[in-house]
């Protein structure tokens, strides 16, 4: 076993023994206490100025920023009440995972980026959910940084161990898929306050600190 397969071991050997000490008597996943944020929602898109001009007031739009490493240009967009999380607009522009992403699902919800200030419990939480590590876990959790994914799931989780986490007081989050982003399962539901439904429309919208506005993409 080489050593990129024994950390995997090890990380998946991790999980499923947390998450069998999370199991009640009943042998249902229970909640685990822990800190665990929605950090922001990464947006595929293949024009980040096309999607960046449709925030509503109250949104701060930060300069765009090019990411060799991998392969996008980045738009943060954070609310200036700091009452719900960033948006995270990426452009692919090199090849790489994300241009990957764009030709096989297309431009859209990307992931979820969660902040938890326990790695090991929070991945347990999310395995219990039905969500599995992403292959590119064998290479990011070294940094604190693991991804989830689910088959049938049209976006990936990204969860992370920021060096510091305050407590959020957010509002509810609602993300509206539009009907174009195909998914075979039921999407779940990781968070409270945070729903995620596929809705009518041709464009991805938010609803984020009681503002309901559209993400073309």
């Amino acid at each position: 076993m080489n050593a990129m397969s024994r950390e995997h071991a090890f990380v998946i050997t991790r999980v499923v023994a947390v998450e069998s000490r999370a199991r009640q008597s009943t042998g249902q996943p229970e909640t685990i206490p822990m800190q665990l944020i929605l950090d922001h929602i990464g947006i595929l898109t293949p024009s980040i100025e096309r999607s960046a001009g449709h925030f509503p007031p109250g949104f701060t739009l930060h300069d765009p920023e090019l990411m060799p490493s991998e392969g996008t240009r980045e738009q943060y967009a954070t609310l200036d009440s700091k009452r719900g999380p960033s948006v995270l607009l990426l452009e692919a522009v090199q090849p790489g995972p994300y241009q990957r992403a764009l030709e096989k699902r297309g431009p859209g919800l990307h992931h979820l980026g969660l902040a938890t200030d326990s790695l090991e419990l929070a991945t347990a939480q999310l395995h219990s959910l039905g969500l599995l590590l992403h292959p590119d876990s064998l290479k990011t959790h070294a940094h604190g940084c693991v991804w989830l994914c689910r088959p049938g799931v049209p976006f990936l989780v990204e969860l992370y161990k920021p060096k510091e986490l305050s407590a959020a007081d957010y509002a509810p989050v609602r993300i509206d898929l539009p009907t174009g982003q195909p998914h075979s399962e039921p999407l779940p539901q990781l968070l409270p306050g945070l729903k995620i439904q596929v809705h009518d429309s041709e464009d991805l919208t938010l609803t984020v600190d009681g503002q309901t506005f559209p993400v073309p993409t």
